[in-house]
């Protein structure tokens, strides 16, 4: 198969990953609006920003580096995985210390424990971003929409589930846990990279400034 080929396949499940992912979103979304109130989900926006910060600080471009890399080695792999563990765990230890300062800014005390569990997502999507990285690389994304179709039926089942049982807002946070969860299996699963003890200051300079 030559590029132009792989590119068009890969668009097409590039496309068929987003519309099939937002199609699922929105049928999960109204099952669980009839078990939530508005204000389960006022929770979850409470903690949005707060979350894509910490996303933010824990990928630090070390994705998309990897992607725009003309030749990636081992090390330049080894060393993006264990910045990105060691960000994540970064990113959750702060979101863990000031989930009670985010409380009290909002005047909502159920936030320090939801902001708690619900930051472990951060730590799990640390260790999918290499492979997501590898697959983007190869234009694999069939295994990519593989991963996030389970994932995003799997936790949106279970959250629905979860909510029927009354939960609540925990059945938002339990399908953004197990759906991360899914993803980050799976990714390994698809793609079978493993990480060695290696560890490089220039490649971490270098994709560090690069993304």
């Amino acid at each position: 198969m030559n590029l132009t080929q792989k590119t068009f396949i890969g668009i097409f499940w590039n496309i068929s990953e987003q519309l099939l992912s937002r199609g699922v979103g929105v049928i999960v979304t109204l099952l669980l609006a009839r078990f939530l109130s508005p204000a389960d989900y006022g929770l979850i926006a409470m903690m949005s920003l707060f979350m894509s910060i910490a996303s933010l600080v824990m990928q630090s471009g070390f994705l998309t580096a990897l992607i725009r890399l003309k030749e990636t080695t081992q090390d330049d792999l080894n060393t993006a995985f264990y910045a990105n563990l060691s960000l994540g765990a970064l990113s959750y230890a702060l979101l863990f210390v000031c989930a009670p300062f985010i409380a009290d800014f909002y005047d909502e005390i159920r936030l320090v424990s939801l902001v708690r569990v619900t930051g472990v997502v951060v730590v799990i999507n640390s260790f999918q971003i290499v492979q997501s990285a590898i697959l983007n690389r190869k234009l694999d994304f069939q295994n990519q929409f593989r991963a996030s179709l389970v994932a995003g039926i799997s936790s949106g089942v279970v959250a629905v589930g979860l909510a029927f049982a009354g939960l609540g807002v925990w059945a938002l946070v339990s399908q953004m846990l197990l759906g991360a969860f899914l993803t980050t299996v799976l990714l390994w699963h698809f793609q079978r990279w493993r990480p060695s003890l290696s560890f490089s200051k220039k490649s971490f300079l270098d994709m560090y400034s690069f993304g």
